[in-house]
């Protein structure tokens, strides 16, 4: 574990992030949202927003498509985001791939809750797939709640027998949105970023009147047998991080072809966090995984 990770977390531990968290209110945690992409991005990257049926999404290099396209979901626990280290990272995926890549700035609740935020990035994607403006090397990528909606995504265009991005990447995932994995406890004091009172109020106000175990809600429900490659990426402190072994497992045992890596006592979404050497590692992987043929 590097210096850097070890302070940060001795940071959000001093500063109880985490209860502090708990505290705010829908409006504080939705207030740092950035729909579209800030000023030190949009000048070092052309950018172009567009919107089909009401569902939104912003380009980040799009001339760079015939390298390939990065459909990226953020995470924020499905009520909040994308966030400026998000838009960051993606931006940094350009610059490392070459490729151009796809930010769905889809709908949240409690103000939209299931479907319509997995309605809008499906309806994106199958758009400009019509269109041919996302090309056939395209790849999805999310971290936290967006790795979950990344996989009801491939779920459901499999349902629709849409065309299946060619891998998938999958940070910090939030796969179980019951919670009821006794295993969270193990790790609950190690995470300095999330609380289960904060992550069950966010999933009651996701699923609204659905079942949370279905799996375009709860992947790790579902039948992974068809997902395409895939890479998983998780901390050791993470408060995910046994339905991330559990999600290993089970593509492993569906033969699913699968890169799974863990880094020791890294918290949370620790791959947004650019300036930490494990984050630079972990994309540095990323890159090596969508780049091999």
């Amino acid at each position: 574990m590097s210096i850097r990770n070890t302070l940060v977390k001795a940071y959000m531990r001093l500063t109880n992030y985490k209860a502090s968290g708990d505290e705010l209110t829908l409006e504080e945690r939705q207030k740092d949202n950035l729909p579209e992409p800030p000023a030190d991005v949009a000048e070092k990257t052309p950018c172009e927003k567009l919107e089909v049926e009401g569902a939104r999404a912003v380009w980040l290099n799009k001339q760079n498509s015939k390298n390939g396209a990065l459909v990226y979901l953020h995470g924020g626990s499905y009520i909040a985001g994308p966030f400026r280290d998000q838009w960051l990272y993606l931006a940094d995926m350009c610059r490392r791939t070459q490729m151009a890549a796809l930010l769905v700035d889809y709908r949240l609740a409690p103000q939209n809750p299931f479907p319509r935020g997995l309605d809008d990035v499906v309806t994106i994607v199958k758009t400009l797939r019509a269109k041919g403006d996302l090309p056939e090397n395209w790849f999805l990528a999310g971290d936290s709640a967006g790795a979950g909606l990344a996989m009801a995504t491939v779920y459901k265009l499999r349902e629709t027998d849409a065309g299946l991005p060619k891998k998938l990447i999958l940070m910090s995932g939030w796969f179980d949105v019951t919670l009821e994995n006794p295993d969270i406890e193990k790790n609950y004091n190690q995470d300095p970023m999330l609380s289960r009172g904060r992550l069950s109020e966010s999933a009651n106000s996701y699923v609204g009147s659905d079942n949370p175990k279905n799996p375009l809600i709860s992947p790790l429900y579902g039948d992974v047998s068809l997902l395409p490659p895939t890479l998983i990426q998780i901390g050791t402190s993470d408060i995910f991080l046994w339905e991330n072994r559990a999600l290993h497992r089970k593509c492993q045992d569906a033969a699913v072809i699968v890169q799974y890596e863990e880094y020791p006592n890294t918290f949370h979404d620790f791959m947004m966090v650019g300036f930490l050497p494990e984050a630079q590692k972990a994309r540095k992987a990323q890159v090596e995984f969508l780049l091999k043929s």
